[in-house]
């Protein structure tokens, strides 16, 4: 194999880790963005981010950045 070959299956494989690592967070979230809409919702997702410290920064990057994946996948 040459080289450009190398280099383009290693960017095809890191792609496809990201897309899977990306569908895994917002699959695993979705169940938390659709009971943001509850005031029930609304304190159990202020329990999770205060309770997970690190991880709680993440869950509210996500929950800004994928509300539309949450709606088109909770219709």
């Amino acid at each position: 194999m040459s080289r450009k070959n190398k280099v383009k299956i290693f960017k095809i494989v890191i792609m496809i880790i990201a897309l899977l690592l990306i569908l895994g967070v917002v699959a695993y979230l979705v169940p938390v963005m659709a009971n943001l809409s509850t005031v029930e919702g609304q304190l159990e997702f202020k329990e999770k981010v205060s309770n997970s410290r690190y991880m709680g920064t993440s869950y509210i990057i996500w929950t800004s950045i994928c509300p539309n994946i949450s709606n088109y996948i909770t219709r």
